[in-house]
Order: C-alpha cells, then structure tokens, then sequence
C-alpha cells in the first residue's frame, strides 16, 4: 500500500460522531479518575500499616515472644530499635533486616539517639527510620 491508498482509506472511514467521541472520552477521565484515587487509598492505608515481628527473648522457658501488650507507651524495658552486634546498621523490630538478625547476637537500644551513638546508621530498608 503506498501512501496514496492510505488517504484515500481514511477519507472513507466512516466518520465518528461527536457525541460519541465526546461520551467515550468522559467515560475514560472519570474511569481514570476512579483508578487513581482508589489506588491513592491503598497506597495510603499501606502507610499506616503497622506490622510487628515478634522476636523470641532471652532467658525466657515457656514464653519465647516479646510480650507487646501495652509495650507502645514509652515504658522502661521496651527496646524498638535492633541491631546486630558484627552489624554497622540498626533496625525497627518489625522492619524485614531485623528477622534476619539471631537473638545471641542482637543489641536492643530504647532510642534512635542510643543506636546512632553507638556508631550504627538507620537500615535503608525500614520504613520510617
């Protein structure tokens, strides 16, 4: 097909009307629009996500996980910071590099301060950190 036949087929496409040029292009914005805030919503209830890791403690027989009830109020043993002790990063407990550190070698700080003055960064992969 040379360029000749190739306008001379679109001359006689039929014509769209537009009416109906007008009503698809409305139903594709308010479409897009739907898919765009509904995914805003997820990304945004994602934030708020809070998932924990429960971490087995020393020196503990029967019970081998952090008891986290009423944990979250800023009390005295409660230690959300982790790191390893070979490690140069520290982590949240819930953050995923923290279920890879073995509880033998792991260093718990009750500050973001106490784990940056032990000489330690904040993991790139935590959320938040």
């Amino acid at each position: 097909m040379n360029l000749p036949d190739v306008r001379e087929n679109i001359k006689s496409a039929p014509d769209v009307s537009p009416k109906i040029f007008l009503i698809l292009t409305i139903i594709s914005f308010i479409t897009l629009m739907y898919l765009l805030w509904r995914f805003s919503a997820f990304e945004e209830t994602r934030k708020n996500d809070l998932r924990v890791v429960l971490l087995p403690t020393q020196g503990t027989a029967g019970n081998t996980s952090i008891d986290l009830t009423n944990k979250l109020n800023s009390s005295e043993d409660w230690m959300p910071y982790i790191a390893s002790v070979e490690g140069k990063v520290f982590h949240f407990l819930w953050c995923p590099g923290a279920k890879n550190i073995k509880q033998e070698n792991a260093i718990r700080f009750r500050t973001k301060e106490e784990a940056l003055a032990s000489g330690r960064t904040p993991a790139r992969n935590c959320p938040g950190l």
